[in-house]
């Protein structure tokens, strides 16, 4: 079994056999997919709206991903980083770690470097992203 944890108490510490990933994928077969996007400190619903979540899976490709199979169709969740600049997901924001920021903010890396600098998911690491991950590093993550 595999426990997941999504940085917030939606799912909180959701353990999944090998039959729900099975009743998830046929969920996710007869279903239409959809993303719910998140920020740092935000959640922006794109569904599901009330009832009942009837299968949860995990993507084997993208752990990060969780899908949940309701009546309404599948929904795709997103794992979101706590802590803007943590690349690596040990709580802490280094300076190599915002070394990488800079990089991929000037195009000399790819963003999938550190997904976690892209606080408002926007797909490319800002000005202000770099500062938080540096108040990140000089104070700590918040939850971290």
């Amino acid at each position: 079994m595999r426990r997941l944890s999504l940085g917030s108490s939606w799912f909180g510490g959701v353990r999944l056999s090998a039959k729900a990933v099975v009743i998830g994928a046929v969920a996710l077969t007869f279903g239409t997919a959809q993303v719910a996007q998140a920020g740092t400190n935000v959640w922006t619903s794109h569904g599901p709206y009330g009832g009942n979540v009837l299968a949860l899976a995990i993507n084997p490709t993208t752990p990060s991903t969780l899908y949940a199979g309701m009546g309404g169709g599948v929904f795709s969740i997103q794992q979101v980083s706590v802590c803007v600049g943590d690349c690596n997901g040990n709580g802490q924001v280094t300076v190599d770690e915002i070394l990488t920021l800079v990089n991929i903010a000037l195009g000399k890396a790819q963003l999938s470097d550190c997904g976690a600098g892209d606080a408002n998911n926007d797909g490319q690491i800002t000005v202000d992203e770099i500062l938080t991950a540096v108040n990140n590093a000089l104070n700590g993550c918040a939850g971290g």
